[in-house]
């Protein structure tokens, strides 16, 4: 658990470097990389609630839900008024084309509950000031194709 843990915080901090490169030429290529790079953190994230006994299931989904935000959190602590709002568009960025597509990626029963929780928890603790939408890989890739467009709310 720990070990997956430290991972999808490097996935977090991985793929926010790559925000700058977020255009529709490269996105599936940076995707893909991404998803290669931690696809066992994923594997991980499945094998640990699908073998977690029935009674501790939704722990497990709550613990791995809270991780990236609660990391993110921390991370905006003490940062100057507009450290944080430029880091407010990166990291939702960052969570709404990267993290949550990877983690729903293989479109696993438990990947989509610590995903879908996991946008949940980023909301309830105002992480940013934006609104973090659910968003999968094939809506952003198929978004391209029809001009990516956010919504005011900043959801994809």
């Amino acid at each position: 658990m720990e070990q997956t843990k430290q991972e999808l915080i490097q996935l977090f901090q991985e793929m926010l470097t790559q925000i700058k490169h977020f255009k529709r030429k490269t996105y599936e290529g940076i995707f893909k990389d991404g998803y290669d790079k931690f696809k066992g953190t994923v594997e991980d994230i499945a094998r640990l609630c699908a073998e977690a006994p029935d009674e501790e299931k939704d722990s497990v989904v709550e613990e791995l839900a809270h991780v990236i935000p609660d990391y993110a959190v921390d991370k905006m602590h003490g940062l100057s008024k507009g450290k944080k709002e430029r880091n407010s568009v990166d990291y939702n960025m960052n969570m709404a084309v990267y993290v949550v597509p990877m983690i729903t990626y293989t479109h696993n029963e438990y990947c989509e509950k610590v995903a879908s929780r996991m946008v949940e928890v980023w909301n309830e603790k105002h992480v940013t000031t934006l609104t973090l939408g659910h968003s999968s890989y094939d809506d952003i890739a198929g978004g391209f194709k029809k001009r990516l467009l956010l919504h005011h709310d900043g959801s994809l």
